[in-house]
């Protein structure tokens, strides 16, 4: 199972990121075509999978870092 819903959602003038219980984890103000949006979220799923992959609360500190986001 993945962190985000791998569903295409365009909200006006913005870009919409889900995860799969519905919440929205990020809102861009541009509107990208489907391919764009496929590619930021295969790179966030990438990131996820990884720290799940390796386990350890400190690699998946490092991948949050590395991608920006403060828990």
């Amino acid at each position: 199972m993945g962190y985000l819903l791998n569903k295409f959602y365009m909200l006006k003038g913005a870009t919409a990121f889900k995860r799969a219980n519905g919440t929205v984890v990020a809102s861009l103000t541009v509107k990208l075509n489907r391919d764009d949006w496929q590619m930021i979220n295969a790179m966030v799923e990438g990131a996820y999978t990884a720290g799940m992959a390796a386990g350890s609360e400190q690699r998946a500190a490092e991948i949050r870092e590395a991608l920006g986001i403060n828990k």
